[in-house]
C-alpha cells in the first residue's frame, strides 16, 4: 500500500510523504508532527496496555486540528476482555 502511494506522488505530486512506524512507539516523531494519521487494521492485535500506549502517542503526534482515519475490523474484542461471537461488520 506505501509503495503504491509512493509511485502515484511519483506520477502526481501533491507532496505528501507516506511513513509508517509503530503504532505503540512514534518517538522518533516529534509532537504536533502530523495533519493525518492512518491507521488500518491494527487494533485488534494490541492488549489494553498497547492500545493505551497507542491512542497516547497518536494524540502526541497529531497537529492540533489534525485527523486521525481509524479502519478496523472487529472479529473479537481481546482488548476489553467480552467474547464476541465472529461478524462480518464492519466499525
Amino acid at each position: 500500500m506505501i509503495r503504491a502511494a509512493e509511485a502515484q506522488e511519483q506520477q502526481e505530486p501533491l507532496g505528501i510523504d507516506d511513513l509508517q512506524g509503530d503504532a505503540v512507539d512514534l518517538s522518533r516523531w516529534a509532537r504536533q508532527t502530523f495533519d493525518l494519521v492512518l491507521s488500518l487494521f491494527m487494533f485488534h492485535y494490541l492488549d489494553l496496555a498497547r492500545l493505551t500506549t497507542c491512542l497516547g502517542e497518536v494524540a502526541r503526534v497529531l497537529r492540533r486540528g489534525g485527523g486521525w482515519c481509524l479502519w478496523c475490523r472487529i472479529r473479537c474484542c481481546r482488548t476489553c476482555g467480552r467474547r464476541r461471537p465472529p461478524t462480518n461488520q464492519w466499525c
